[in-house]
This record gives C-alpha cells, sequence and structure tokens, in this order.
C-alpha cells in the first residue's frame, strides 16, 4: 500500500530536487560568460547573479520546509531519489528531458521577459 502525495509534497520535492540542478546550470552559464566574446559581459552577469541569488533563496527557503515536515531525502542517482514522506517511502525518478524543460521553464520564470517567442 502506498500514500499519495500532495500537490504541495509533489512542489517540494521537485524543488528539493532540481534546484540545485537548475543552480549548477545558471553558475555553469556564468563561466562560459567569462570566457565569451561578449563586447558589454556587465548586464549579462548581473542578471545572471541576480538569478541565482533568487534561486539560492528558494532552495534555503525549500530545504527549511522539508526539515519542518520531517521529510527524508536519499540520493540514488543523478536525478534519482528515495524521499520518505510520512513514513512513507516515494521513489522519484525524473527523466533527464523532463528534468531540462523544468530548469528551462524556472530560469525563463525567474527571467524579466514579457514575451517568449515561438
Amino acid at each position: 500500500m502506498s500514500i499519495y502525495l500532495t500537490k504541495d509534497e509533489d512542489n517540494l520535492i521537485q524543488n528539493y530536487v532540481l534546484l540545485p540542478l537548475t543552480i549548477r546550470v545558471i553558475e555553469n552559464d556564468l563561466k562560459q560568460l567569462e570566457t565569451s566574446k561578449l563586447k558589454f559581459k556587465s548586464p549579462y552577469r548581473l542578471l545572471l547573479e541576480q538569478t541565482l541569488k533568487q534561486l539560492k533563496d528558494e532552495l534555503r527557503d525549500t530545504k527549511t520546509e522539508v526539515f519542518k515536515q520531517n521529510m527524508r531525502f536519499y540520493r540514488k542517482g543523478e536525478l534519482s531519489y528515495e524521499a520518505w514522506v510520512r513514513g512513507w517511502e516515494h521513489k522519484i525518478i525524473y527523466h533527464p528531458s523532463l528534468a531540462s524543460a523544468w530548469v528551462e521553464n524556472k530560469i525563463i520564470s525567474l527571467f524579466p521577459i514579457s514575451h517568449i517567442p515561438d
């Protein structure tokens, strides 16, 4: 018998697993920016640093909430975790393409963009 996760618990698990990946992507982008041949790097660096700060703040809040709810995570792979929620075990496995889409959407949601071209 298994128990279903609430929407809030599911969102917490997603954030706990995928926000660190999103942070790594932005940190790698910052490194790439420094070695690029862009003429004006400062505006891009500021945007990425601001986004990185927002992501780290959100990860901190997520970890605080995970602790409050007494949830436990055990990493099994890059996108594979065992989560204990309300005393029940849940196996969490994200397909790389779904994780990539989540990360991209998260980054886009943090950028001050009014229209996203198709």
